[in-house]
């Protein structure tokens, strides 16, 4: 009969009955670090780990369920939270001499038709931030902008801008939940064009876009 355990747990459980063979918190110390250099595991700052009391087996499938769902209640919700919806009051058509439309600035930073996502909402919002005075901007503004340039959607849109922040230096937090500011080191890239490579995500970008009418 196949095994409905959670990987997960299993594995916390062979690793509780590995250290109770180790007494010594140095040799603990040195297995921890082992496992994080082998597998290339992020862990900031490391701890020495506390000796636990001898436990059975049934016990230390306890714990480690309590710490599995203790840390899947703690992770976002991903793709199902993460719904933008059309802003109707924005336009993407410039302002005379100081921006061209959005069209013809994203093509033009683009000019090989590659672009991460990230890179994009980078362009994106700073085209507002110039046209509009836009100072921070989330999933909305770059899905509207989006179907306006008819581009591929990111799966979860969030992740764009956790990734333009925490990869690039792109975004910082803006002050409102689930918005973002451009950086100094975002606007750099986008006036400079070194926006790093990308896959095909700008589709056919249309030369007289349909105006956004909020219909999929």
């Amino acid at each position: 009969m196949e095994s409905t355990v959670d990987p997960e747990i299993q594995a916390l459980t062979l690793v509780g009955r590995a250290f109770e063979s180790l007494t010594d918190t140095d040799a603990r110390l040195r297995v921890v670090n082992w496992a994080i250099e082998k597998y290339g595991i992020s862990a900031g700052s490391h701890t020495t780990p506390a000796i636990v009391p001898e436990t059975t087996a049934q016990e230390q499938v306890a714990q480690a369920s309590s710490v599995v769902e203790s840390n899947k209640a703690k992770r976002p919700r991903g793709a199902k939270a993460d719904k933008p919806s059309l802003k109707h009051d924005l336009t993407f058509h410039g302002s005379g001499e100081v921006m061209p439309p959005l069209r013809e600035f994203f093509s033009a930073k683009f000019p090989t038709g590659q672009a991460s996502h990230p890179a994009a909402f980078a362009v994106i919002a700073h085209w507002l931030k110039e046209v509009g005075g836009t100072e921070e901007c989330g999933i909305d503004e770059m899905y509207t902008a989006y179907r306006w340039l008819k581009l591929k959607m990111p799966k979860v849109w969030a992740q764009a801008f956790r990734d333009g922040k925490t990869k690039l230096g792109f975004f910082d937090d803006g002050g409102s939940k689930g918005c973002y500011r451009l950086t100094h080191i975002g606007e750099d890239a986008v006036i400079r064009g070194e926006l790093g490579k990308g896959s095909n995500i700008l589709g056919d970008i249309q030369a007289d876009p349909p105006e956004v009418d909020g219909t999929e």
